[in-house]
């Protein structure tokens, strides 16, 4: 039984991902950095999702699974963020894995490093269907670029760095919450706005 606030708060909404969810799952539980929750939030699967979210959460504690009627990806972020207790959200597609172990303890020593932080933006690596690397995308600041927050999303911007979906960012919830970031429910590529 968990007796500390976690961390993180990973959230994923599973629709119909039955043959990709064991992968993305099990990345996430093999992390060195162990503070975290992980909400599965069943949009409404027929595929067998929903029951595998359940095997989820039934043989690990630090994983809940909701169930709930269909009503899009949005919808099921926004539903795990109104369950989640961790200081930070992190967003995770069903289809996704992550590929390094210790990708949860760099991001938490970065919080060390910068307390008040309450947007981190990382990389992605886009594989095709054979595994073979499509795509990397990694932000990355001259040595020369100030603090100032205008400069650094400007220089992303404009660099054709920034990138816009959910699952590259770590966010503080309070953050989320205050600022209403909540994501649009029935909007297509709901993250980029």
């Amino acid at each position: 039984m968990r007796n500390c606030v976690p961390e993180f708060s990973i959230i994923i909404p599973v629709y119909n991902t039955a043959q990709e969810l064991p992968r993305c799952v099990s990345s996430i539980l093999e992390q060195k950095f162990q503070n975290f929750e992980l909400i599965l939030v069943d949009d409404g699967s027929s595929d067998g999702s929903g029951a595998l979210c359940d095997e989820f959460a039934e043989s690990d504690d630090r994983v809940s699974c909701i169930h709930k009627k269909n009503g899009g990806c949005s919808d099921a972020r926004n539903t795990g963020v109104r369950a989640a207790e961790g200081e930070y959200l992190i967003f995770v597609d069903s289809d996704d894995m992550w590929n390094d172990v210790k990708a949860l303890d760099e991001l938490h020593h970065i919080i060390l490093d910068h307390k008040k932080l309450d947007v981190i933006c990382f990389g992605v690596e886009i594989l095709d269907e054979n595994g073979n690397t499509e795509k990397i995308r990694r932000p990355e600041l001259p040595a020369d670029v100030s603090r100032d927050k205008e400069k650094i999303v400007k220089h992303l911007v404009y660099k054709n760095q920034y990138i816009s979906t959910s699952y590259v960012k770590v966010l503080r919830r309070t953050f989320f919450i205050e600022n209403d970031l909540f994501f649009i429910k029935g909007l297509l590529s709901e993250d980029i706005e």
